[in-house]
């Protein structure tokens, strides 16, 4: 039985999945040059880390490829995010 304080890998697989969405707006946003409000993704980001770590590490494993996918598109935005303020 699975203890009751791992997360769920579908609860995690979802706010991974919003936090790639949300990137992914900011990414459309900096490259037409207009203003990005990133308050929210420190905390998403934030939690999306802690859940991965509650999971088992059979679950954890199977998230890999999507979790690379969003530090790609995350160092991406950043990229973004700096050519603007340069």
């Amino acid at each position: 039985m699975k203890c009751p304080t791992h997360s769920d890998e579908r609860l995690v697989l979802t706010l991974l999945r919003q936090i790639d969405a949300l990137v992914g707006v900011a990414i459309g946003l900096a490259a037409a040059g207009r203003a990005v409000d990133l308050q929210g993704l420190d905390t998403s980001t934030g939690l999306l880390c802690a859940q991965v770590l509650d999971l088992a590490p059979s679950e954890g494993s199977s998230l890999r490829p999507a979790l690379c996918k969003l530090q790609v598109r995350l160092d991406e935005l950043s990229t973004f995010l700096a050519s603007a303020s340069a």
